[in-house]
């Protein structure tokens, strides 16, 4: 595990292989997004409950609603990904949604 070699705190989940009949560049690729949101909490909620490490959730966050999953599964923090891609001020909004969803 990576906790026993030391590691300070794991990021879950980014993104996945996946393929379509070549829409993603040349074969597969990392299917990145709103796809992976329910993949991403629920992996942040396995790890969390084996490690004592920080869990960094990451995946389809678009919105606070999205990161307080994360956050509501143990995730100690979240990252945007794609989101931040699409637009630059994505992370901030996200932040303010939050506040509003926690409050």
């Amino acid at each position: 595990m990576a906790e026993d070699e030391g590691a300070d705190g794991v990021t879950l989940v980014n993104t996945i292989p996946g393929i379509l009949d070549g829409r993603l560049g040349a074969g597969a690729g990392g299917v990145s997004g709103p796809a992976l949101l329910p993949i991403g909490v629920l992996a942040t909620r396995k790890v969390r409950a084996e490690v004592d490490i920080p869990v960094i959730g990451v995946g389809g966050i678009r919105t606070g609603r999205d990161a307080h999953e994360y956050l509501a599964a143990g995730a100690s923090l979240v990252a945007v990904g794609t989101a931040a891609l699409a637009d630059p001020r994505a992370p901030e909004r996200i932040a303010r949604e939050l506040v509003g969803v926690r409050g």
